[in-house]
C-alpha cells in the first residue's frame, strides 16, 4: 500500500473492520527448522502436518497451480526436518490434500486432468482416476477413505460430483448432479451429511446430502465447512481479508478478519482452508499486488481460532523462501492437543448480536491505499476491489473500538478503472 493523506466520512459493513490478534513472532534463519516446528506444535498442542505446492519458476503468479512449475512441499512438526520437498519433479500439484489418516497426499495434475496419491515421504506415487480431486474424507463408521472429484474437461466448475475409494478407485458413487461445483473449496462435515462449497462460484452454501437440498448462504469464494458436525460454513469475502461464518440454517453470521497475521499487515490473503480440526486453519499471503499478481513474498500461514471461532488468536508463519507458496492443507492428529467439538449454538456470537450491522459511520483519515491491479492481473475477471486503510478519528454511530479500519472500494468495474 502507498501512504497518502486525506479525510473522509465512511459508511461500511463492519466486516471490513480490523480484528487484532495475538501472534507467534518468528526468529531469524539460524535454527529456523526447530523453531517453526516448536511454534506449530505450541499452536496445535499435537503432531501436525502441512502440505502445499511451491512455484519454482521466476514468475510467481500461478496461484491456481495450472502449469507445471511447482514442487510438492510438506512440513511435519515431529520429524524436525522443517519444510521439505516431497516430490522434486516439477508439475502442477494442484490442490494437494492430506488424507484423513495423515499418511498420504492426494493432488491433481491439472494439465493432464488426472488425480494422484503419494506417500508422505514421496514414495508410491499412484495414478487414481481422471478429473479434479476436490476433497478427501473418511467414513467414521467404516474407516474407508474417499476422494471426491469433478470430471475432467469442465474447467474449475463442473458436474457431477462423484467419489471413489482411495484404496479401491474402481468403487465409485454419485454424490450430486443438480448443479455444477467449483473446485475451490469443497469440504465435508465429519459425519459426511453436509458438504460446503460453491454451487458454482460465487454462489456459496451447504448441501444436505440426505435431503438432496442445497441451502444457499451467500456469495463469495473459498468456502470452508467445519470439519466437525457443527455444520458451520465460512465464505471468503470479495476483498480477500475476512471470513464470513454462517450457521447452516442461515440464522447467524459473523466476520473474522484474517489479513492481520504477522507479515501480512492488512494485504490480501488467499487459499484459506479449515484444518481437519475446527480450531485450526491455513492460508497464503500477503498478496501485495493482487491475487493474480502472486509475488515471491507469498508464504504459508497456520492459524488457531479462539473457542468461539470469533477471531484468530495465534498465528505461525510456516515458510520463508524466495519462492511463492500456494494451496496449503493442514492436518492435526485427530483427538489430540487443543481440540474441541463445537455445537452450532456454541460458536460465534449470540443470536441477537451475530448478524453484521447494516452500517458503521465514522470519520477517518486515509493513510494507505492498495494500487489498482491491471486487467491482466485479474483475468479472467473484469471487476476487482481495492482496499484503503483509514485512521479512525470519531465513531458517529455503531460500535468500533480499533484505531484503524479497512474499506473496500471498486478499483475496476466491467474492465474499466473507476
Amino acid at each position: 500500500m502507498r501512504r497518502i493523506s486525506d479525510h473522509l466520512k465512511i459508511l461500511l459493513p463492519t466486516a471490513f473492520g480490523l480484528l487484532l490478534v495475538s501472534s507467534f513472532l518468528l526468529a531469524g534463519p539460524a535454527g529456523r527448522k526447530t523453531r517453526v516446528a516448536d511454534q506449530l506444535r505450541q499452536l496445535t498442542g499435537a503432531p501436525a502436518r502441512l502440505v502445499w505446492c511451491r512455484q519454482v519458476k521466476d514468475d510467481a503468479d500461478d496461484v491456481f497451480a495450472r502449469r507445471n512449475y511447482f514442487q510438492l512441499m510438506g512440513f511435519d512438526t515431529d520429524d524436525r526436518l522443517g519444510e521439505r520437498v516431497i516430490i522434486h519433479e516439477t508439475g502442477s500439484y494442484h490442490k494437494p490434500m492430506i488424507t484423513p489418516q495423515g499418511d498420504r497426499i492426494v493432488f491433481t495434475d491439472l494439465p493432464a486432468q488426472k488425480i494422484y496419491a503419494v506417500n508422505w515421504n514421496g514414495t508410491g506415487r499412484q495414478e487414481l482416476a481422471s478429473g479434479l480431486a476436490v476433497e478427501v474424507w473418511m467414513d467414521p463408521h467404516t474407516g474407508i477413505e474417499w476422494v471426491y472429484r469433478i470430471p475432467a474437461g469442465g474447467g474449475s466448475a463442473a458436474a457431477p460430483l462423484t467419489r471413489f475409494q482411495l484404496d479401491n478407485p474402481p468403487v465409485q458413487e454419485m454424490v450430486w448432479e443438480k448443479t455444477p461445483l467449483t473446485a475451490d473449496n469443497l469440504q465435508l462435515s465429519q459425519d459426511g451429511t453436509f458438504i460446503g462449497g460453491l454451487f458454482p462460484w460465487p454462489k456459496a452454501g451447504v448441501l444436505d446430502i440426505a435431503k438432496g437440498q442445497l441451502i444457499e448462504l451467500g456469495n463469495g469464494c473459498w468456502t470452508s465447512l467445519s470439519p466437525d458436525n457443527s455444520y458451520l460454513l465460512w465464505v471468503f469475502d470479495g476483498p480477500h481479508r475476512n471470513l464470513i461464518f454462517h450457521t447452516a440454517d442461515g440464522k447467524r453470521k459473523w466476520a473474522v478478519n484474517i489479513s492481520e497475521a504477522p507479515g501480512v499487515d492488512g494485504h490480501e490473503v488467499y487459499h484459506p482452508r479449515w484444518s481437519n480440526q475446527a480450531r485450526f486453519m491455513c492460508m497464503t499471503g500477503p498478496y501485495q499486488i493482487g491475487i493474480r499478481g502472486g509475488g515471491r513474498d507469498v508464504s504459508i500461514y497456520a492459524g488457531r481460532f479462539n473457542e468461539k471461532l470469533t477471531a484468530v488468536e495465534a498465528w505461525v508463519k510456516l515458510t520463508s523462501s524466495p519462492y511463492a507458496d500456494f494451496y496449503p492443507d493442514f492436518w492435526v492428529k485427530p483427538g489430540a492437543g487443543i481440540y474441541n467439538r463445537l455445537e452450532p449454538s456454541e460458536a460465534g456470537l449470540s443470536a441477537a448480536d451475530s448478524l453484521l450491522p447494516d452500517k458503521l459511520v465514522v470519520t477517518g483519515r486515509l493513510v494507505e491505499m492498495t494500487a489498482v491491479p491491471s486487467l491482466e492481473d485479474i483475468a479472467p475477471y473484469t471487476r476487482t476491489l481495492v482496499v484503503y486503510r483509514y485512521e479512525v478519528e470519531q465513531v458517529i454511530s455503531g460500535k468500533f473500538d480499533q484505531a484503524s479500519l479497512l474499506v473496500a472500494h471498486w478499483g475496476i468495474v466491467d474492465s474499466k478503472e473507476t
